[in-house]
């Protein structure tokens, strides 16, 4: 073998040398990975939409649209977190029941912000129809006629309306603005009266 044959052998790879190519992992494989991995994919990205629309809403109040308990003339308006509304003082049906049997002789005086059509059906008996509506424009629960609830700032003021009815929280954040003292919601609304089988009325 000349010098050149063997300078030109170092770099030449004999075939049976030759490195195989590595085996392709067969196609079911990958079908596999991807129907694991995209609804893993599908679902963070939904949780963190989720997380990031629930900050919103906290902030702005209970002006943001929710899913059920709808008080006001627009669908998606109910359904609120209690925890949304920070610094609005809440009861419970029996809470109330107490009250308004008449203990230290105390008046309370009851608003209902559902719908009238809903109120003539069924409501807690004493209880007055104060319509709230939720204004798309205002982003916000808009009360028409405030009246019931009175002049005297210092009145005990229970209101409810639909099981975490943003609208009933709504009416008791404006009244506190301004100056009621003593504003509490019935967070559990008509649906916890009825269910721990108090009394109700109709018109």
């Amino acid at each position: 073998m000349t010098k050149q044959n063997q300078s030109a052998s170092l770099f030449t790879i004999e075939p049976e040398q030759q490195a195989e190519p590595a085996a392709r992992p067969p196609l079911y494989l990958f079908a596999i990975a991807a129907a694991v991995a995209v609804p893993i994919l599908v679902t963070g990205w939904s949780s963190s939409a989720f997380a990031q629309s629930s900050e919103g809403s906290e902030s702005d109040g209970p002006s943001g649209p929710s899913g059920t308990g709808n008080s006001g003339d627009g669908p998606g308006h109910g359904d609120a977190s209690p925890g949304a509304f920070s610094g609005v003082q809440t009861s419970s049906a029996g809470d109330l029941n107490g009250m308004m049997g008449g203990d230290g002789g105390e008046r309370v005086i009851v608003i209902d912000v559902r719908p009238r059509s809903e109120f003539l059906k069924s409501h807690v008996p004493k209880a007055i129809n104060m319509p709230v509506r939720y204004s798309e424009v205002l982003r916000d629960h808009v009360i028409d006629d405030p009246a019931p609830l009175g002049t005297d700032k210092n009145a005990r003021i229970v209101v409810y309306g639909g099981a975490n009815d943003p609208a009933a929280a709504a009416v008791v954040r404006q009244a506190t603005a301004e100056g009621y003292t003593n504003v509490i919601w019935m967070r559990g609304g008509l649906a916890e009266w009825v269910s721990a089988r108090l009394p109700t009325a109709s018109s």
